[in-house]
């Protein structure tokens, strides 16, 4: 009943880890365009919702050395 279509996509970003040692912090933006993406709901007829949108992920990272 739901299901999407769509064209190429992409999907620029940019991240940043804060942070030295083995523990750190991780911000990263990025943004997808689908062209002509949309998810479409058969039981709504004419209602669509974009596929292309804005991501903001924060994360922690933990390094390990291989020795």
């Amino acid at each position: 009943i739901i299901h999407s279509v769509g064209g190429p996509t992409i999907q620029p970003g940019v991240g940043i880890v804060v942070g030295g040692g083995q523990r750190a912090f991780l911000v990263q933006v990025d943004y997808r365009s689908v062209r002509g993406g949309a998810i479409r709901n058969d039981r709504e007829p004419g209602a669509s919702q974009s596929m292309t949108s804005q991501r903001i992920s924060i994360g922690y990272v933990m390094r390990f050395d291989r020795r």
